[in-house]
């Protein structure tokens, strides 16, 4: 029969020096629980409010203590000094990470597992890279494969309009006030996609940018990437090739962990205005944005569509609107039947707006406002052959250009100017 309890507390002591937390009781006392302060196994943090019992705490940083291979530990917060069994294991068997170290027929990364004093194996390269047509229009993301003087593949007929649209550019570029100022009216095309990923990871975005300005500006520099989804990889093969003017290159086949290295070359720059930038104009709103600074001057013109039938949606605009494609942002308005069309370039928000009149469809309600004046044209010229194209529409009758406090141009019903946005 066991001996008789009180109610009394236990005040046994235990072998960390606490007490006893429990009542009177028979047998041996729990391990304790009292809430202390430890160092972590890797001795980098103090841990609190961690029972006493325990004899392990993990911070939960990784390691990163160089090996004799070239590499990092990899494991987190252990005992310093036990990062591998031992130094002849090392050497003969690597560390299990990947090589890394720079291919000389290619000079893109080897990619296999540790191989320490032991010379990179010559297989064919499996790192993905972009090659380009002749003119630089056309491009395919290919396998090295070792081969580093691959030819440039053939041009197509993008190539061709591409050619075409220059000599029409030429054609046409003989404003002197044009010509002039052509260098500094260059915006940045984003395409409505990648602004929509922006507004929805603007943190993330704007850290990346950070990090591209940096690479632009610091020769032979290299930033690694590991780990990225498909959608984040995407968007920032956008930057790197069409903004920034760097390079980049994937390693790993499907189904293996991705590393993307993004790095500088020659005529690397820094985009005039970032995707970032965009994506936060849009969230506040085109109009608030202009009143604080010149950020207006993203979007040249507008299209504000009003009074849309029931059943339509944004969708169906971005669908009749497929012409227009990466030159614009759509976005539903203050109402359920309106949206607003947000256009880089002001002679697109022109033809769009003469396509939406023109065309059989729900969107004709559509009105044109105007964010920065056009370089190279007189603003009464611009007002005069604006209402000739305005006489040409469908519908009611609008009445004169007219431009308020702000600089905003409106194009008004007959009897009076409107203000949108």
């Amino acid at each position: 029969m066991p001996p008789p309890t009180c109610k009394g507390p236990c005040t046994r002591k235990l072998a960390c020096g606490h007490a006893c937390p429990l009542k009177c009781h028979n047998g041996n006392c729990p391990p304790c629980l009292e809430a202390v302060t430890r160092l972590c196994n890797c001795g980098k943090e103090l841990m609190p409010n961690v029972f006493c019992h325990k004899t392990s705490y993990n911070c939960g940083q990784v390691c990163k203590e160089p090996l004799g291979c070239g590499h990092t530990c990899t494991k987190v917060c252990h005992t310093p000094g036990k990062c591998l069994v031992s130094l002849e294991d090392l050497m003969e068997n690597g560390c299990g990470e990947r090589c890394g170290k720079m291919r000389e027929e290619c000079g893109h990364r080897c990619q296999a597992m540790c191989h320490p004093e032991r010379p990179c194996p010559q297989t064919p390269c499996d790192a993905e890279v972009r090659v380009y047509c002749k003119c630089g229009a056309k491009w395919v993301n290919v396998l090295c494969k070792s081969n580093p003087a691959r030819p440039p593949i053939e041009c197509d007929a993008r190539c061709a309009k591409k050619q075409r649209d220059a000599r029409i550019d030429r054609a046409f570029g003989t404003s002197e006030d044009f010509s002039k100022n052509k260098d500094g009216i260059k915006f940045e095309y984003y395409p409505e996609e990648a602004i929509q990923f922006a507004q929805e990871n603007l943190a993330w975005v704007q850290k990346l940018e950070n990090t591209l300005t940096w690479l632009a500006g610091n020769k032979l520099s290299t930033k690694t990437y590991s780990g990225l989804s498909a959608q984040r990889r995407q968007f920032l093969g956008l930057l790197v090739y069409e903004h920034f003017d760097l390079d980049m290159c994937t390693y790993g086949a499907q189904g293996q962990k991705r590393v993307t290295d993004v790095f500088w070359r020659e005529g690397a720059k820094v985009p005039e205005v970032l995707c970032s930038d965009i994506a936060v104009a849009i969230s506040k709103g085109i109009e608030e944005v202009r009143r604080e600074s010149s950020m207006s001057s993203i979007f040249e013109a507008s299209v504000f569509i009003s009074n849309v039938p029931n059943g339509s949606n944004i969708d169906t605009l971005k669908k009749f609107l497929a012409g227009f494609k990466n030159e614009m942002y759509t976005e539903k308005g203050s109402s359920l039947s309106s949206f607003k069309v947000h256009f880089y370039s002001r002679q697109r928000a022109k033809d769009a707006l003469s396509y939406l009149q023109n065309t059989p469809n729900q969107f004709s309600n559509a009105t044109l406002v105007h964010h920065k004046k056009e370089v190279g044209v007189r603003q009464d010229e611009e007002a005069k052959d604006f209402g000739m194209e305005e006489s040409k529409w469908r519908g009611p009758k609008r009445g004169p250009v007219e431009e308020d406090d702000d600089g905003f141009t409106t194009v008004g019903r007959g009897g009076g100017s409107r203000r949108f946005f």
